[in-house]
């Protein structure tokens, strides 16, 4: 039987008993004491680790190869989006060139880059959760583990990208553009986000939920991505233009993603999302800001269902938002009533049936169990 490494269930308990404080606390100010513990080995656990994570071997390779090869005025090109031969984008690879000539370990790469994704999502996680400990228990297992550990570009890129909602809800489109370049400039697909400083104000109802959803299903074999190559060829930078039509060429990934038990989380949201809606937009504070994005992301998620690349890369900047802001608000919203334990008791178990399949599967492949898991502190 396959255990995760005591660290990572340590901190499981810690979110868990943190969040349940947080639901039945009264003050307006929730106790962040359990959320800082968690944060801190989180950054340990994850910022030091060792051949750990799905991508270490080649970001570790790249850390090297590129930082040798690669000159700044390289990095200055690709930032102003000048056609070069830098296949990566443009931040992490001067992130690593400046650790590397000053003759840094890799790890101090992975503790940066874990560190500056969990700063980013936890500033907007105390500010506009309603329960951000419960927010950092569900993208813990097994969200951060698989992208800050694994995927860390786009993970610490769409860190970027939701940090910079708030301008976006301020209205501060010139700062909301800045926070998107900067994300961009760590993975490409953060594009992808760019819309939402105008999806937030979209006026939504339970109906029109339905009918986006299932417009979204129905159109999904028809794989419309196909033909946005051009148009995107038109719009954006031919760097991301270029990611675009090697993703839709991609032998590996580019096959349809069949039927997942991420499926079947979606569904149980989408329900949760449809029908708490009225009784969340009228408690919670920007809820249905955040709604909207989750909607998109779930409509997105149908529409390139037929390339796995895509249905993995794409929606999720916009799902984070279902799994860590929509779901605790729910919770928060209908707290007063005895069903709210309902569906608290249904999210934490949700939590924990992603901990074992996330252990079964991606965690004993990527060294996560006990007698894998190896940390440059010990």
């Amino acid at each position: 039987m396959e255990i995760l490494h005591p660290i990572f269930i340590i901190i499981l308990l810690i979110l868990i008993v943190g969040s349940y404080i947080e639901f039945k606390s009264e003050e307006s100010k929730k106790p962040l004491t359990f959320y800082i513990v968690a944060s801190v080995l989180l950054v340990i656990a994850c910022g030091f680790r060792g051949f750990v994570g799905a991508d270490y071997g080649v970001y570790r390779g790249m850390y090297t190869g590129f930082s040798i090869y690669t000159e700044y005025s390289d990095v200055f090109e690709k930032a102003i989006f000048k056609q070069n031969n830098l296949d990566i984008e443009w931040i992490f690879v001067l992130i690593n060139k400046v650790l590397f000539d000053l003759q840094q370990p890799f790890y101090m790469v992975t503790f940066f880059i874990v560190t500056l994704s969990l700063f980013l999502k936890s500033s907007f996680y105390i500010k506009y959760s309603p329960l951000p400990t419960l927010s950092l228990l569900l993208i813990y297992m097994p969200f951060f583990l698989i992208s800050e550990s694994g995927q860390m570009r786009q993970a610490v890129g769409s860190s970027f990208a939701i940090f910079g909602l708030q301008y976006a809800i301020k209205r501060r489109f010139f700062m909301y553009l800045l926070f998107m370049y900067i994300a961009m400039g760590f993975h490409k697909t953060n594009f992808i986000f760019f819309p939402a400083y105008w999806l937030i104000r979209v006026n939504l109802n339970k109906n029109k939920i339905i009918a986006l959803i299932v417009i979204s299903i129905l159109l999904s074999p028809f794989e419309l991505y196909n033909y946005a190559g051009s148009f995107l060829g038109f719009l954006a930078p031919q760097d991301i233009s270029s990611g675009f039509d090697g993703y839709i060429n991609d032998s590996q990934f580019g096959a349809e993603m069949g039927f997942q038990k991420t499926d079947v989380l979606y569904i149980f949201i989408i329900i949760l999302l449809i029908y708490y809606n009225n009784t969340a937009c009228e408690k919670i504070y920007y809820y249905e800001y955040f709604r909207n994005l989750a909607v998109f992301g779930f409509c997105i998620f149908y529409l390139v269902k037929g390339n796995r690349i895509f249905a993995i890369r794409l929606p999720g900047v916009y799902i984070f938002f279902a799994v860590t802001m929509v779901l605790p608000s729910i919770a928060y919203a209908v707290k007063e009533k005895f069903r709210s334990y309902s569906v608290f008791f249904m999210v934490i178990v949700y939590s924990l049936y992603m901990t074992y399949s996330f252990t079964i599967n991606n965690g004993k492949r990527a060294n996560f169990t006990i007698n894998k898991y190896d940390n440059h502190l010990w």
